[in-house]
């Protein structure tokens, strides 16, 4: 049965306020898929294709160039500060990149082998740890002049991402639940229970010695104890998050599956942000806490000068008895129309939307939501002028009410 996708808004709100603010833009779309990107301030910034190159920008990401890097034959996976503003970079074929001047030139390196390097990190005391395709991690500390190397031929998949919350503690996640750790600087890695259960994971950040934070799946996982417990603190209902981006300790970002997630309260509660059009997006980079970026499928760029834009702030609420959804207003309505529906206990919270013929066109809500009121902005701007239906499933509450748009 054929699907339609429509440009629909969910705002979340419980005792709501919401604000009209510019949220995430689709700024500029590469010739080719970008694997991430990278900035240095809100004007200069890199970004890297899957295929060999790198792109820069000097005016925020409006215009890009292809930078002329003699020797650079690699695509490159991932870029960081590193100690006195030096920028490191990884690649495939053991590829290192460095610059000391702000990525204006770079020296072009290798770590002694012809591995894919998938990602690069450094820890307080400036070690630098490298991860590859081959079930290594490549650690220097002399900056990066030589490298001792660790096997993980034990595990089942190489460690895609690595975060340390101090000089020794560090944590790596990758595919179907692989969670390793180390707690003596790296010199020896060991698996532990997969921080999130049954799911891949892309994504591990530490903003402190005691607060970090991973991705898998559909979840964000956080922990206050220096990775000792993790809790799950956010489901996307089963939209598939890829990357985390921190400010500080308390601001953070998280990007998705047509998702963009942002927390202001180190990852306690999250709310959605706007963007359009929507894409798989599959990282994220901010540089402060208004100036962000987030790169998608099919080469396209995003960013937020904002902080992404506010939907709405939440407000305590006088306790909640009974499920109910109301009657959608306006109605008619040409084209968007706003559904009311509240909740007394947290829960998985379907809300769809079906033609006359009962077929379904939208799911506006999937996913599990705590106890509040919920408001949901409708657009049916590619629908025709008809009858509709809109059913909410929560817990053993089902209701289904009419709605018609006129043209």
């Amino acid at each position: 049965m054929k699907k339609f996708y429509l440009p629909i808004i969910i705002t979340l709100i419980i005792h709501f306020t919401v604000f009209a603010q510019e949220g995430w833009k689709l700024i500029y779309t590469f010739p080719q898929r970008i694997s991430s990107a990278f900035f240095v301030d809100s004007l200069n910034g890199f970004a890297y294709p899957a295929s060999s190159g790198l792109y820069k920008t000097t005016d925020g990401g409006i215009n890009w160039n292809v930078l002329n890097i003699p020797k650079l034959n690699s695509n490159i996976s991932k870029i960081i500060f590193y100690a006195n503003n030096t920028l490191l970079g990884v690649g495939n074929g053991g590829t290192i990149i460095q610059s000391t001047d702000s990525g204006n030139s770079w020296d072009i390196k290798n770590i002694g082998s012809s591995d894919n390097l998938v990602s690069i990190c450094s820890t307080i005391d400036d070690k630098i740890f490298i991860n590859s395709e081959s079930k290594k991690i490549y650690r220097s500390t002399d900056k990066g002049n030589t490298w001792n190397t660790y096997s993980l031929d034990t595990m089942y998949y190489y460690p895609i991402s690595l975060s340390f919350s101090n000089s020794l503690d560090g944590f790596g996640v990758s595919y179907y639940e692989t969670s390793i750790k180390t707690t003596d600087g790296g010199n020896t890695w060991f698996k532990i229970p997969p921080i999130i259960p049954g799911v891949s994971m892309f994504a591990v950040k530490f903003v402190n010695q005691n607060v970090g934070y991973v991705i898998g799946g559909d979840k964000i996982a956080k922990t206050t104890d220096s990775g000792n417990s993790w809790t799950i603190k956010y489901s996307a209902g089963g939209s598939q998050l890829n990357d985390i981006t921190t400010y500080g300790d308390s601001v953070i970002w998280v990007v998705g599956q047509d998702k963009i997630l942002k927390t202001t309260d180190a990852g306690e509660s999250w709310h959605l942000q706007t963007f359009s059009p929507y894409h798989y997006l599959t990282t994220t980079f901010c540089i402060n806490t208004m100036v962000c970026f987030a790169v998608g499928d099919h080469g396209t760029l995003y960013k937020a000068t904002n902080g992404g834009s506010v939907t709405s702030i939440e407000k305590p609420e006088k306790e909640i008895s009974n499920y109910s959804i109301q009657q959608n207003y306006p109605n008619p309505f040409n084209p968007s129309t706003i559904i009311d529906y509240q909740i007394p206990k947290s829960g998985l919270v379907t809300l769809k939307v079906y033609d006359i013929l009962g077929r379904e066109i939208a799911t506006l809500v999937n996913e599990e939501k705590p106890a509040g009121n919920y408001k949901i902005i409708f657009n049916g701007t590619n629908l025709t002028s008809g009858i509709y239906f809109y059913k909410i499933q929560a817990g053993n509450f089902s209701s289904i009410k009419k709605m018609i748009l006129i043209r």
